[in-house]
């Protein structure tokens, strides 16, 4: 895979090489480890720090436009691929990169997690269409997709284990070796499997979990009681759920089966905004970001720190994440001033009285109302200007398109849901049967007795008027 060098990362490394952690104005957000819980990668608003446990700092702390990105003010994910060598910065609509760690280089994301098998790079990922899901295997750098196997939608799913890829139909789970690019000759029978460790294969029937023992070829229901799953992780032979409200973590042990229950004793105040992380399953430690509110130089910052704890609750030691050398923290304050100053002034700019009335009227371009006291639908004409006034060009419209008229409206009445109420549907009007206009027969008795000589003389008339219920318009809403 070609990497880019990131020149910019030597020209501020003497000024981010003293960085002791992120950003006191925005909170760290997320923390992703490597295998042995030694290392990991930390990000908030649009900074990204690679960290060592042991000496309870960072090697670097980035904004990501050091490597290619500008995601200020923009959502963005972070993606960390085999134990943290590479992670990819991704935002849907703009920009994705690749990261190598240790070389500090990028290149070209792929939006997707990666898979290393002997120094290749691979992409797993399905697709579907209509009823069949369709899974791929292929290097990144391929010119096309390469399908490894398809299935019903609702039978088939897949999980990946380093260099192997395990795809259940049904009953049935097979496994492909992503490096040969064949199926070998294993296969289980269990289907719909959801997550998979070194251990263990965990899979649904119905709503239920099971784990398959890879050693033991045996499975077992998993009764999580009052485990809520979406909040879960499994680890080595645990399952742990954290519920923050309550402070409170929960375990599962899959040999045994045994349950249990325990209170963290938070170290910090912030609970509100702290975040269960991870669970190191060996070492029996859960991970948490935590918040500490602080002033400095009169001003309100958040601390954040990433705090272990033992399974009983109780508190091991914390790093802090949030940067403390005083002189970056003093041209980190100067630089979110001056954007804040910078954001105040294109606020500004674009809150003008003509801005804001242009903003009005392209919010309602094409949209149609209902005349709430004549019943006439109207639509509003998109791509005209305001007229002198604050006047609003609208069609009125008629099922006969041919009979629509040209009105104009005033901006406020239009937005006044007393005056006017928005239309989604309507159709024919059930009165008028599209006409617009109601006809009124009627008879009337005359007598001329100097011509007629007593004859009786009928005379029928026909009176024409607007239909009431459509406003002449020939349509009605429909609720």
């Amino acid at each position: 895979m070609k990497k880019t060098a990131i020149f910019f990362l030597f020209i501020v490394g003497l000024a981010y090489s003293q960085r002791t952690g992120h950003d006191y104005n925005t909170m760290v957000s997320d923390i992703y480890f490597n295998d042995d819980y030694s290392k990991f990668i930390s990000r908030n608003g649009n900074e990204i720090g690679y960290w060592d446990c042991a000496a309870k700092k960072p090697n670097w702390v980035f904004e990501t436009k050091a490597f290619g990105c500008d995601y200020s003010g923009n959502f963005w994910y972070l993606i960390p691929h085999t134990n943290l060598d590479y992670f990819s910065m991704v935002n849907y609509s703009s920009c994705d990169k690749l990261i190598d760690v240790k070389k500090l280089s990028y290149s070209p994301s792929y939006s997707k997690q990666l898979y290393w098998v002997n120094e290749k790079a691979y992409i797993v990922t399905s697709v579907d269409e209509k009823n069949n899901r369709l899974v791929y295997c292929n290097e990144s750098n391929a010119s096309e997709k390469k399908l490894i196997y398809k299935g019903k939608v609702e039978n088939v799913r897949y999980c990946v284990l380093h260099d192997k890829i395990y795809v259940s139909d049904k009953n049935k789970t097979k496994r492909y070796d992503i490096a040969s690019e064949k199926w070998d000759d294993y296969s289980i029978d269990i289907g719909g499997i959801n997550k998979i460790n070194e251990k263990y294969i965990e899979y649904l029937i119905g709503n239920e979990y099971y784990i398959y023992d890879f050693q033991t070829k045996a499975s077992k229901k998993i009764d999580i009681g009052s485990f809520v799953m979406d909040r879960y992780k499994l680890k080595v032979d645990q399952y742990i759920m954290v519920n923050i409200d309550t402070k409170e973590a929960f375990f599962y042990d899959i040999p045994s089966g045994s349950k249990s229950k325990m209170e963290v004793k938070f170290n910090y105040q912030n609970k509100d905004v702290a975040k269960f992380v991870d669970y190191d399953g060996n070492k029996k430690i859960l991970y948490f970001i935590e918040h500490e509110r602080t002033i400095l130089n009169n001003r309100t910052y958040v601390k954040s720190y990433l705090s272990a704890y033992n399974r009983e609750g109780m508190f091991i030691n914390s790093i802090l994440l949030t940067e403390t050398n005083q002189e970056v923290v003093a041209v980190l304050d100067k630089k979110a001033q001056a954007e804040a100053d910078k954001r105040q002034a294109e606020d500004a700019a674009r809150n003008t009285p003509e801005n804001i009335m242009r903003n009005r009227l392209i919010r309602i371009y094409n949209e149609k109302y209902v005349n709430v006291t004549n019943k006439r639908i109207y639509q509003v004409v998109p791509d005209k200007p305001l007229f002198e006034g604050n006047l609003v060009r609208l069609n009125a419209l008629h099922h006969d398109k041919t009979k629509t008229e040209e009105v104009y409206e005033n901006i406020d009445k239009l937005e006044d849901l007393t005056k006017y109420t928005p239309v989604k549907q309507f159709g024919k009007c059930y009165v008028c049967n599209g006409q617009g206009v109601t006809h009124q027969n009627g008879k009337q008795t005359v007598a001329d007795y100097e011509y007629t000589l007593g004859v009786k003389v009928v005379k029928t008339s026909t009176k024409t008027s607007g239909c009431q219920h459509c406003g002449g318009g020939g349509i009605l809403v429909k609720e």
